[in-house]
């Protein structure tokens, strides 16, 4: 097995809270969390950690210009 600190093609990823997210974007959170739930298209990109929500910022910023919310 190979450990993934040794694997030349992992990366760390750099992650924001939802919080910080939306006050970036200046967004309510709630606006956040309710794209965090649906489905498709319409899902902002993110990972759970948990009980708790991490967003990608790279990809969702993209997520946002593409969706027109910037």
């Amino acid at each position: 097995m190979t450990d993934i600190a040794e694997n030349t093609e992992y990366q760390k990823i750099q992650t924001e809270s939802l919080g910080e997210f939306c006050d970036r974007w200046g967004v309510p959170k709630s606006w956040g969390y309710s794209r965090t739930r649906l489905q498709g298209k319409e899902r902002i990109p993110h990972i759970k950690a948990g009980k708790y929500i991490r967003i990608i910022p790279r990809q969702a910023d993209e997520w946002m210009i593409r969706n027109g919310k910037a």
